[in-house]
């Protein structure tokens, strides 16, 4: 295993990604990339591509789909996979951050997925049974959330 970075080290390259904002000043954000750091020191050590967990949590997202469509109580695995989903969204960024390999084709890379995840969630939605307008109308707002903040930066 490969050295990896304190958490302290750790939030100090996040921020500087991030536009200075600094997680220790926000209890959910500082908590939230706590538990996403403990999760991804071991993947930083071994050296785990963060490439490799972007697809992965692609994968892991398309799960959310067949599980929806399986109706029933599979529903509630599909909502914990959302979140598992999530987890390594976060994950992908920290092991890059961890281990300096954060590059622009990462950063592309997991914004494509994001957007393909976002979409797999709306089709579960819309195969759980919401209406397609509801689906319509989450995926614009997602899709405008997303420009603004691609602008914005």
């Amino acid at each position: 295993m490969h050295p990896v970075p304190t958490r302290d080290e750790y939030f100090d390259r996040w921020s500087m990604l991030h536009g200075g904002y600094d997680p220790r000043s926000s209890r959910l954000t500082g908590g939230w990339l706590t538990f996403a750091y403990a999760v991804a020191r071991p993947l930083a050590g071994l050296r785990v591509s963060p490439d490799l967990l972007t697809m992965f949590g692609l994968l892991v997202a398309g799960l959310v789909v067949v599980f929806a469509a399986l109706g029933g109580r599979w529903v509630l695995l599909s909502a914990l996979v959302v979140v598992i989903s999530a987890l390594l969204d976060n994950l992908d960024g920290a092991v890059a951050v961890m281990t300096d390999r954060v590059t622009k084709w990462g950063y592309v890379l997991d914004s494509v997925v994001d957007r393909l995840c976002d979409a797999l969630f709306l089709v579960a939605l819309w195969v759980v049974g919401a209406p397609a307008w509801m689906a319509v109308v989450g995926g614009t707002i997602m899709g405008v959330h997303e420009y603004a903040r691609a602008r914005a930066g």
